[in-house]
């Protein structure tokens, strides 16, 4: 429901970037960051950082 809520109400390419970075959430989670060492944290934020960028990014042109 979320989803199609900003599918409806943003632009498209808000609507792209929320999806790529819901993706890549849901990816890491699964899957893990790749490397088992520590601190798992900071590798999790790694992974996800250029996603979140991009959607961060959009959405400020968007509301500019």
């Amino acid at each position: 429901m979320a989803q199609k809520t900003i599918h409806m109400l943003c632009a498209t390419e808000v609507n792209e970037a929320a999806r790529r970075l819901a993706y890549d959430v849901q990816d890491v989670i699964r899957n893990g960051p790749g490397d088992p060492g520590e601190p798992q944290d900071e590798k999790v934020w790694a992974y996800i950082r250029p996603s979140r960028r991009a959607f961060l990014d959009v959405v400020r042109d968007h509301l500019e």
